[in-house]
């Protein structure tokens, strides 16, 4: 799926610099954005479309995390 465009709809849970965490029902979602263009808080429900860049691996307490990675084209009434 590496460079597909699509629109996703998710929760955001986890709000960093120019990234995102953001929650699709069962799974995590990593969003790079320009976060100096873009106003988004942990909570907001946000419409995005993307481009898939591959995968993400973090740290966490229990471990590392991998999870799908995105860059965002467009957010929604955000930017």
């Amino acid at each position: 799926y590496v460079g597909k465009i699509f629109k996703i709809e998710c929760i955001v849970q986890f709000v960093y610099s120019d990234n995102l965490l953001m929650c699709n029902p069962g799974s995590m979602i990593r969003l790079n954005y320009d976060g100096d263009s873009c106003i988004v808080n942990k909570g907001d429900r946000i419409s995005v479309y993307a481009e898939v860049v591959g995968l993400d691996t973090y740290s966490t307490l229990s471990g590392k995390r991998t999870v799908p990675e995105l860059n965002a084209l467009i957010i929604e009434n955000r930017c």
